[in-house]
């Protein structure tokens, strides 16, 4: 990041930052950099986090991926019967 920039978004009044040392100015640009580098690393994380959550919640009632796809151990729900169905059932 540019000082200028940094000056900008730290909102540092430049005469306060040509009196810091140098060396804790170059500590500051290092840690500003180091905030973007972990901010566009946690976009990225959360935009894959989100594709693998739409994956997993998809199943064969809401996708087109065949019945058979589904895992052996997870229940497909049964249609629910109203209850004229259930009354001419029993006739």
């Amino acid at each position: 990041m540019e000082e200028k920039q940094l000056l900008e978004t730290a909102e540092i009044d430049e005469n306060d930052w040509e009196q810091t040392p140098v060396s804790a100015r170059n500590l500051v640009v290092k840690l500003f950099d180091k905030i973007e580098q972990l901010e566009k690393h946690l976009k990225e994380l959360q935009e894959t986090n989100e594709k693998i959550s739409e994956k997993v919640n998809q199943n064969s009632q809401n996708s087109n991926n065949p019945p058979t796809s589904e895992p052996l151990n997870v229940e497909i729900p049964k249609k629910k019967r109203n209850w004229v169905e259930k009354r001419e059932e029993g006739k």
